[in-house]
């Protein structure tokens, strides 16, 4: 199956895996709840206003990579 024909059955079409997903057995992206946790509090900490770089060294401080 090609790339093209992947995605548009609904799979993952290649590449890197985002952060907080991970490939699940049919293909599909499926969450990773605790990687999902982490994603949701980055868009809050930036739409709370804190800059890349704090949530850089938040994101550091609690031990995240």
């Amino acid at each position: 199956m090609t790339r093209d024909e992947r995605i548009l059955f609904g799979l993952w079409g290649g590449g890197v895996t985002p952060y907080g997903y991970r490939i699940g057995p049919m293909g599909n992206l499926v969450a990773v709840p605790e990687e999902a946790d982490v994603v949701r509090s980055i868009f809050e900490m930036r739409d709370g206003g804190c800059t890349f770089e704090q949530i850089a060294f938040a994101l550091t401080d609690a031990g995240v990579q």
